[in-house]
């Protein structure tokens, strides 16, 4: 089982412990690689849902939005109305020069929604998962 998830998905992908026939418990490693392979898991199975992150149901997200108004308050709007999901803080940081940073949003996200998060990401040009924290409290 570890092979194929290290195969499909990514090989940086720890060890795999199949629950029953629909469940398995993933193990990756922390910070920027499990964004990365949270990514992966939603492209490479699309009826696939995450239970808990590190025995967390609900956990924090930062999204990056372009910032262009019309374009952040599309995104802004989509994950408003998604279940599971809720925007908490909206900000961005300030101008320097000429570099314009992306808007951000930090979202409450129930881990059942957390893929469907990363595949409405890949429909809204411009919106990325920056962040994935395994904690919200």
């Amino acid at each position: 089982m570890l092979q194929y998830f290290q195969t499909a998905v990514d090989d940086r992908i720890k060890e795999v412990k199949m629950v029953s026939p629909t469940v398995f418990v993933v193990v990756t490693p922390p910070f920027k690689v499990l964004g990365i392979i949270l990514a992966k898991l939603a492209a490479a199975l699309p009826a696939a849902r995450v239970l808990e992150i590190s025995n967390q149901k609900e956990i924090q997200v930062r999204v990056s939005t372009p910032a262009d108004e019309e374009r952040r308050a599309l995104a802004t709007d989509v994950f408003s109305r998604m279940p599971g999901v809720q925007v908490v803080l909206e900000y961005q940081y300030p101008q320097v020069g000429n570099e314009k940073h992306k808007h951000n949003l930090a979202l409450q996200v129930q881990a059942y929604q957390l893929l469907t998060l990363y595949r409405q990401c890949t429909r809204l040009q411009g919106v990325y998962v920056e962040q994935v924290y395994d904690f919200w409290n």
